[in-house]
């Protein structure tokens, strides 16, 4: 039995395998240490709390804006993946990284996808940074989980991911 090919998703636009990808929280994750954009510079995941002012970036306007984190959950997940040699830790599945590559430019649900020769976004410098690693990880870790008030998006060591 094969997966279905990669399609659009209809709540959030993400591409996605079977069509909607249960937008809302839970699931995917930045791992433990990953640096997030507060309005007070990067601070570790970790240590960010409920109505914590995050800057993000607004996909319509194209601007960065203040967000307030609505919550952060702390679980564990054994299988991850890091993108250009540990600049950015994520779940491998469920947790949507903004990317472009020859055919596509949007949200791409499960970073276990991602390609060397694709790029992400980073916000910051507007400007896409190419791909040149993906490495699976294996290890037990401890990840987390942000919510936010805002356009659903957060900065995690310079690229722009998706709140759920």
């Amino acid at each position: 039995m094969t997966s279905p090919p990669p399609s659009t998703c209809a709540s959030c636009s993400c591409r996605t395998t079977g069509g909607v990808c249960g937008t809302g929280g839970g699931g995917g994750c930045v791992a433990q240490g990953t640096p997030i954009l507060t309005d007070h510079g990067y601070v570790p995941v970790q240590s960010l709390k409920s109505g914590d002012v995050l800057m993000t970036y607004d996909l319509q306007t194209g601007q960065l804006v203040n967000v307030h984190v609505l919550s952060i959950t702390m679980t564990w997940d054994s299988s991850l993946v890091s993108i250009n040699n540990g600049a950015l830790l994520l779940t491998s599945s469920d947790q949507p990284i903004y990317l472009q590559n020859s055919s596509y430019t949007g949200w791409e649900r499960n970073p276990q996808n991602l390609k060397v020769g694709d790029s992400i976004f980073d916000p910051m410098h507007n400007q896409w940074v190419q791909v040149f690693s993906v490495q699976p990880i294996h290890d037990n870790t401890r990840v987390y989980d942000i919510v936010d008030d805002g356009p659903k998006t957060f900065i995690a060591n310079g690229y722009l991911t998706l709140d759920k």
